[in-house]
């Protein structure tokens, strides 16, 4: 069995086409770099719970992850209207007075992580809790749930594409046009780390890149990168597999 990367198709259909994808506005000089605020995680239990991730960042971008029982099943992104407000409310929060777990001995109710990040994007503290939280905590709780509704969410992966060992989820295709340079696009992205691999072709400016996990997920910097200026595609790269005649 023969394996091939994605990126060889890519260099074909660039000739034909450039493709274009900016879900997200994009302002002047707007700084780049960015961090967690909170996150929410609901766990299985025996029956049909939810079960779902969601992440605030500090510059109002939010990211859905439904897994299960839940209507938005995949990777899903948006920009919170009022994300000021929703930041502040968790900022208001003396964090440290929580216990960190709130539990009842019951093995079948489903869990809730709740984690906390600083203004740097450093993890502060986390809650985990099957019960009933603390009156501040419970109507941040709310506030998070409530974007599912309010907010206009945009599909990133579908769910089977975010499981799924074919996509390479560490390694980006990113397709730069002449209105910036590669070495600008690294600098404008330091602050994660992003590195280019190879360089796909000798005639276009497409290239494979890396980042440092440990500074950034895969998806958030995939969403950041595609509403980027002079960016005109940014996609996981993939391993295609043939069939041995």
């Amino acid at each position: 069995m023969y394996r091939f990367y994605w990126w060889t198709f890519c260099i074909v259909v660039a000739f034909i086409a450039c493709q274009s994808t900016k879900p997200l506005s994009q302002k002047q000089n707007e700084k780049l770099d960015f961090y967690k605020v909170l996150s929410l995680q609901k766990s299985p239990c025996f029956g049909n719970c939810a079960v779902y991730k969601i992440t605030v960042f500090s510059n109002g971008l939010a990211v859905y992850e439904g897994k299960e029982n839940v209507e938005m099943k995949g990777v899903y992104f948006t920009e919170i209207k009022n994300s000021q407000s929703l930041i502040q409310q968790i900022r208001s929060v003396q964090w440290d007075q929580f216990n960190s777990n709130y539990f009842l001995n019951i093995p079948d109710l489903p869990e809730l992580d709740m984690k906390y990040y600083d203004t740097e994007g450093v993890l502060r503290k986390t809650i985990h809790s099957n019960t009933n939280l603390p009156s501040e905590l419970s109507k941040i709780n709310d506030a998070v749930i409530k974007l599912e509704q309010s907010e206009h969410w945009t599909q990133l992966l579908k769910k089977e594409q975010a499981n799924t060992p074919e996509i390479i989820k560490d390694e980006i295709i990113v397709d730069i046009d002449s209105s910036i340079t590669s070495q600008q696009l690294l600098q404008d992205f330091q602050f994660c780390g992003l590195k280019i691999e190879s360089q796909l072709s000798q005639y276009m400016s497409l290239y494979l890149m890396s980042f440092n996990k440990a500074l950034i997920g895969p998806y958030e910097l995939l969403i950041v990168l595609r509403k980027q200026k002079g960016i005109r595609s940014a996609n996981y790269n993939k391993k295609l597999s043939s069939r041995e005649e």
